[in-house]
């Protein structure tokens, strides 16, 4: 298998180009195996992540979802991104079986989803668990992501699992959007945890974390997992004996759908219907900069990109200082698109303002620093870092000295950034570190920011 980095280029009709051709490697092998004896599953941030589905408000992927006619699909993280509402709205347009045995929806009412299902394929009785990535509420902050509750999926198994054996399935898959990490420390992942609590899994099927795993064992459980922004179908073969109920052998790999292979014609036509919507957009032009804005440097210091972020967020919220990393290392020159304003910010994030002290604001900017040059990192704009020979953050410069300071920063780094930021989580949830929401997103403030860039340069 060809190994990609993470972060691959890619064009303006992001995973659903790709989908299209993903469709014609789903198509293959369910006329050479038999649609009997095959399992389509799906496991999760299907709504977000290119332009279609920002156009579409994730809706170009329901429809995907129902053309292939997925037997499974697991939702994961980035199915709140629009808002609980608009999942709800969805949720209500798909017609294919959705697992989620750890999350509950209260939007317009509560929506409790299944956590397993016994199907039959290839003679062969197989349980599908399906489990949502357990800390959302590290993601997710604001009001349009309060109606949900979320359970660590450890917790879930453990009640449902014995539920499962009395069925005696001939084998047990685990869809899941956690994926596996060596080390981690952040503790947002559970592979490893559910591989040792239930050895009587026998695949584990992972998302979230855009790895590619052809296949390997994960403290005795074969785990797979197949990229993102449909670069690659995982396929796994299984052989299993229906009268001992056990699996006898299986493999995995991960097929790429490569610029070469041919449409599907039907997903095509299916996909028609934004086409010209996405290509309309993605074309828009935002404004035209005389100066180009870079995106390398170091952010914090020299990074021009994450430095108007931050400015725009600064500029919008009225406040003292703004935070804000990058994504990728693109610029921005000459004449600015919305596809190039979606490179630039790819997330759907909207902004908090928090009042703090000047100790307050060391310590976060303390807590930043764990993350410095990576991509998680968040430098500031008025006000400066001091580092040591060693990079660590000596002081901080604020400039004109107040009780009280406000800074701007997006809702995915108040909500704790993925785990991240705990100490700052744990200040604003408490209060300690009054905050507010500003409901417009990042991506709407950075545009408004640019056009006025632009009429002064």
């Amino acid at each position: 298998i060809e190994k990609e980095k993470m972060g691959q280029k890619r064009d303006f009709n992001g995973k659903y180009k790709s989908w299209l051709r993903l469709a014609t490697l789903v198509k293959q092998h369910r006329t050479q195996v038999g649609r009997q004896n095959t399992l389509l599953i799906d496991c999760g941030d299907t709504i977000q992540g290119s332009l279609s589905a920002l156009v579409s408000k994730g809706e170009a992927a329901i429809d995907m979802l129902n053309y292939l006619q997925y037997d499974f699909w697991v939702p994961g993280n980035h199915e709140l991104d629009f808002g609980t509402t608009r999942l709800e709205q969805l949720l209500e347009k798909t017609k294919v079986k959705v697992l989620n045995g750890n999350f509950i929806l209260n939007e317009k009412k509560r929506r409790n989803f299944p956590a397993w299902k016994i199907v039959q394929k290839g003679g062969a009785r197989i349980c599908v668990i399906g489990m949502q990535a357990s800390f959302l509420k590290e993601w997710f902050i604001g009001q349009q992501f309060k109606n949900y509750e979320v359970q660590k999926a450890l917790v879930v198994l453990h009640k449902e699992m014995p539920k499962i054996l009395q069925q005696k399935p001939d084998m047990i898959i685990l869809a899941l959007h956690h994926g596996y990490r060596y080390n981690d420390k952040r503790g947002v992942n559970e592979v490893r945890q559910l591989a040792e609590a239930f050895p009587e899994i026998d695949l584990i099927l992972g998302g979230h974390t855009h790895q590619y795993f052809p296949g390997k064992k994960v403290a005795g459980v074969y785990y797979s997992q197949a990229g993102f922004h449909a670069s690659h179908l995982g396929v796994t073969n299984v052989v299993i004996d229906t009268e001992s109920h056990r699996v006898l052998s299986m493999k995995s790999y991960l097929q790429r759908a490569p610029k070469e292979l041919v449409k599907d014609q039907g997903a095509a036509e299916v996909f028609e219907k934004w086409r010209g919507q996405v290509k309309e957009f993605a074309e828009s032009e935002i404004c035209q900069l005389k100066e180009a804005i870079s995106g390398g440097g170091t952010v914090g210091f020299n990074c021009m990109i994450s430095a108007t972020i931050a400015s725009a967020l600064q500029n919008a919220a009225q406040s003292d200082f703004a935070i804000h990393g990058r994504f990728n290392k693109y610029s921005l020159q000459g004449r600015v698109t919305e596809a190039d304003l979606f490179k630039v910010v790819p997330y759907e994030n909207n902004i908090f303002v928090l009042t703090l002290t000047e100790k307050q604001l060391l310590v976060l900017m303390q807590e930043q620093m764990k993350h410095f040059k990576k991509h998680s990192f968040n430098g500031p704009i008025g006000f400066s870092l001091e580092l040591d020979k060693n990079k660590k953050l000596k002081r901080i410069h604020l400039g004109k000295k107040k009780k009280l300071y406000t800074l701007a920063l997006n809702s995915r780094v108040a909500a704790g950034g993925g785990g991240r930021f705990p100490w700052l989580k744990q200040a604003i949830s408490s209060g300690e570190i009054p905050s507010r929401e500003i409901k417009v997103s990042s991506r709407e403030l950075v545009r408004r920011y640019l056009k006025s860039l632009s009429a002064r340069q």
